[in-house]
């Protein structure tokens, strides 16, 4: 893995092998990735799991009409999407994380790629979110366009499970076709998942535990 300090990349021009929580997570490769994104995308994932146990990701995207230079209808619609799940889920603050980011197509169409990082207890499919996610984006944006790309259910020690599903959702934190809006709009944004820095250990502890397990079966395979 080579580190392009100045830009924060991985560079991908061979098979990736990204460290975050000392372990190794293989990524695709043929793609360079932003590295301070990737250490986000992980972090909300590692601190859901950490407070709840289990995690349900959904990986969704957005297409607005047309270009949105401020992101004010994406912020809307993060507020009441965070808002509704909360209530009709029961979902604590530290039960919730995510990230979004902004592209552009070659056609020049705008789109936000979308992870939610949920407490896997309470949320156990998108089924329910998907609707919510449709209702509150046709009411603010006029628009349905949007795709559940893939939902993964995580333990916090499952080492197997989790390659999986960090291996897709490092899809946000790619570099190439990232739009890059005037001024200070943000192309990339994070949930504030806070914990104690106990709680962390803990995590680190387990899920090394668990790589070693699958290491001595010879199970871990790229």
């Amino acid at each position: 893995m080579k580190l392009r300090r100045k830009i924060g990349s991985v560079n991908g021009s061979s098979k990736i092998k990204y460290q975050y929580n000392g372990v190794v997570w293989n990524l695709y490769k043929n793609r360079d990735y932003n590295k301070k994104e990737l250490d986000a995308i992980f972090e909300q994932v590692n601190k859901v799991l950490v407070s709840c146990k289990r995690a349900t990701i959904i990986r969704f995207d957005l297409t607005p009409f047309g270009y949105d230079d401020d992101n004010k209808d994406i912020e809307v619609f993060s507020r009441r999407l965070f808002k509704k799940i909360k209530r009709i889920y029961k979902l604590k603050s530290n039960g919730i994380g995510y990230c979004w980011c902004r592209e552009v197509s070659d056609s020049g169409r705008l789109h936000y790629h979308w992870m939610l990082v949920l407490d896997g207890k309470k949320v156990q499919s998108s089924y329910g979110v998907s609707k919510i996610i449709s209702e509150i984006y046709r009411d603010k944006i006029g628009s349905a366009s949007r795709v559940i790309s893939a939902t993964h259910g995580l333990e916090r020690s499952d080492y197997r499970a989790q390659k999986v599903a960090m291996k897709h959702v490092a899809y946000l934190a790619k570099i190439d076709t990232r739009d890059k809006p005037a001024g200070r709009v943000k192309a990339f944004s994070r949930g504030k998942v806070k914990l104690p820095d106990d709680a962390l250990n803990n995590y680190k502890v387990g899920l090394h535990n668990s790589m070693r397990e699958l290491a001595s079966k010879k199970e871990i395979k790229d």
